[in-house]
């Protein structure tokens, strides 16, 4: 295989690969997660994804779906996804979501709820 000089630096072999071959079946073979079928663009991720995932160390199991969920703060935000509870509310125009970062997001995003917020 000849390689460019500039692609034997790690960084635009990575890309390369993972641009030119992200669909290869050794790529997606060995950048698959066999417990659960994730598909994983490097070795590292998929290795870090294993152990926080699969772990029985670490690992939290949804008793709803059996997700595993890689600790109790992930698998709290996941039981979020079971549930209709939408605790968090826009003191502007009375939106509700599920997670504090949608509302955060929500304050920031949303042009009607900052200008009446600056009126007041």
């Amino acid at each position: 295989m000849n390689l460019h000089k500039h692609e034997h630096h790690k960084t635009h072999y990575r890309g390369h690969i993972s641009s030119f071959h992200k669909h290869s079946a050794y790529i997606q073979t060995k950048l698959t997660c066999e417990d659960c079928g994730k598909i994983f663009e490097t070795m590292s991720g998929k290795n870090r994804h294993v152990l926080r995932c699969h772990s029985n160390a670490t690992c939290k199991i949804c008793q709803i779906c059996n997700k595993r969920c890689e600790n109790q703060s992930s698998l709290r935000v996941h039981l979020a996804r079971h549930s209709d509870e939408r605790p968090y509310k826009c003191s502007v125009c009375g939106q509700t979501y599920k997670h504090q970062h949608q509302l955060n997001r929500h304050r920031n995003v949303s042009k009607k709820c900052q200008t009446l917020t600056n009126l007041n």
